[in-house]
């Protein structure tokens, strides 16, 4: 990846606080990469350790491909013999650490607001919805939903002094991933979307959730702004306690209390209609083309944010129309058999799931709905409970059939299975994706509408291709 700011080699030893073992300290670093598969000529590599690979096994490889200079770990990387010709050698204490490091640095020198946005979910739809109104002009924003420490860094190490905005998204599964985040980038303007039951596993309930969220607020720049779901009276009293004071503060939400809020939501078939109270009381008539009412919040946090970079609001929120969606959110499909599919199996967790579903229904008001659940991953000690409690959510929904698929489903299929008398028969337990593929096949007729929800491992968005794909 092509650095846009003069990097030599003796500024990154300092800022990733390594030692340089080999090469010239005003040695120009022209790019970083941490995948010798693409790494180009001149680039340095970082090598990166990761679930399945160690980068420090390929360290040979990038050089072989041209790399001018590589960052290893003290203690992961074994010097080779004296008579290997190498480039340039820097040893870290962590090359994770340090190329959080090394993005931090050079986001100081990017010029232009920088806009952070995390919660648990609708976190990816607001970066590209923002990105989608602020589209005339040049605006630098994550690759999907790469949010880690290792793809917002990047998304970080791709800003230009060209561009006029840098718009990230971070994630988090564990304490004090946001915190750090939150160093590297430091926003001008942060925005966290809500807090759910989404990654208890690391952050073990709601309180921890939304102590992990609410940190971004620590970082924010002086003056800058923090956007927060105003729904949430819990995470806001929690961002005013953590955010510096002269920060300002804007709320959204359904409630009037907020400084944007919506009023008059119409469900129709084919849109949302909305009107959206700004905080100088202005009201604007919006049409959202994607489904999901949850999706009327990620527009106020939209444009809040346009609210806060100084723009004009009511001329951008037009583009709202034309938002396309994002690829398995909420992600609609007819079929030539008038068969109506829903995809939204990128994740799912016990808030984002009843939230969808609820949607679903409203979406497909007309039709017998089948619903096709998968497992919510990383629950932690919640995982068996909350598969459980999802069965009696579902009792009195309108559904015709519904497909289970994973372990921790088949605690919600065995729960709904006692409580349903006239249903049973229309319960179906499928032990991996081919069986579920088929005994789908099996079922569907047209004017039907089928929904497809699960945590991204499991791979329910294969079978909904299969059928999208006639």
């Amino acid at each position: 990846m092509k650095i846009n700011y003069p990097l030599n080699l003796r500024e990154l030893v300092r800022v990733s606080r390594g030692e340089l073992w080999l090469g010239n300290p005003h040695q120009e670093v022209p790019g970083l990469s941490i995948d010798s598969r693409t790494i180009l000529p001149g680039e340095f590599f970082l090598a990166i350790p990761g679930k399945n690979y160690d980068g420090h096994q390929f360290v040979f490889s990038a050089i072989q491909k041209g790399a001018s200079g590589i960052v290893v770990s003290r203690s992961d990387w074994q010097f080779p013999e004296e008579n290997t010709v190498l480039p340039a050698v820097v040893r870290v204490e962590n090359t994770v650490e340090a190329l959080l490091d090394i993005a931090g640095y050079l986001r100081n020198k990017f010029s232009g607001p920088v806009v952070a946005i995390t919660g648990t979910s609708g976190k990816t739809t607001t970066k590209e919805m923002i990105r989608h109104l602020l589209s005339d002009y040049s605006v630098v924003s994550n690759i999907a939903n790469f949010n880690n420490y290792i793809g917002a860094s990047l998304t970080v190490l791709a800003v230009s002094p060209t561009a006029k905005y840098l718009v990230t998204e971070l994630g988090t599964s564990a304490p004090g991933e946001i915190d750090r985040l939150g160093k590297m980038v430091s926003p001008d303007i942060a925005v966290i979307t809500n807090v759910g039951k989404g990654h208890l596993l690391g952050l073990k309930d709601i309180e921890g959730v939304r102590k992990e969220k609410s940190d971004l607020a620590r970082h924010i720049r002086p003056n800058g702004t923090i956007i927060v779901g105003g729904d949430d009276p819990g995470l806001v009293a929690l961002v005013k306690e953590k955010k510096p004071p002269e920060t300002k503060l804007i709320t959204f939400g359904l409630s009037s209390e907020n400084d944007f809020f919506a009023r008059n939501i119409e469900v129709l078939p084919d849109a949302i209609k909305a009107v959206v109270v700004l905080p100088d009381k202005e009201n604007i008539l919006l049409t959202l083309s994607v489904p999901g009412e949850f999706n009327i919040k990620n527009v106020l946090a939209s444009l809040a944010v346009v609210w806060a970079l100084g723009l004009e609001v009511k001329k951008l929120s037009g583009k709202v129309k034309d938002f396309p969606g994002v690829p398995e959110r909420m992600q609609v499909h007819k079929t030539t058999e008038d068969i109506l599919l829903v995809n939204d199996a990128y994740n799912s967790n016990p808030t984002s799931l009843r939230a969808a579903i609820d949607s679903f229904i409203n979406l497909a008001i007309n039709r017998e709905k089948i619903f096709v659940l998968g497992d919510m991953k990383e629950l932690g000690e919640r995982e068996i409970a909350e598969h459980i409690s999802l069965a009696d959510y579902l009792l009195d929904k309108p559904w015709e059939m519904i497909f289970f698929t994973g372990e921790l489903m088949r605690y919600t299929y065995d729960r709904l299975y006692s409580l349903s008398e006239t249903g049973k028969k229309r319960l179906f337990y499928c032990s991996n994706k081919d069986e579920l593929r088929l005994s789908l096949a099996e079922v569907l007729q047209p004017g039907q509408a089928v929904f497809f929800k699960a945590s991204h491992v499991v791979g329910l968005s294969e079978v909904f291709n299969y059928f999208a794909a006639g």
